[in-house]
């Protein structure tokens, strides 16, 4: 699918974003994940992984250089809570005056 998608928008030299829900299911191998990483790092194709927690392979998750545990909460799952678990920026509140 992605090299469809970077076939059909040769003219766009930027990264691109792709959204997926769990996507490397039981893939944790070595020999699947580099070359789909390596492969997605050539084409700048940047991915947003939505998996459940219980779903989680470190051999995975080490790959990405941010990893944020979102949760739900509330009386009826209406609060989103997150927590920064690897990387990501941290930003300090700044008053000017």
């Amino acid at each position: 699918m992605i090299m469809t998608h970077k076939r059909v928008n040769r003219e766009n030299k930027g990264w691109t974003v792709f959204l997926y829900d769990n996507p490397f299911g039981e893939m944790v191998s070595n020999n699947v994940l580099d070359p789909v990483f390596e492969i997605s790092k050539a084409l700048k194709f940047q991915w947003l992984i939505v998996t459940p927690p219980e779903l989680v392979k470190n051999d995975v998750s080490v790959r990405f250089g941010v990893y944020w545990q979102l949760y739900f909460g509330g009386v009826k799952g209406d609060m989103l809570e997150s927590t920064l678990v690897k990387g990501g920026r941290k930003l300090i509140p700044v008053s000017l005056f």
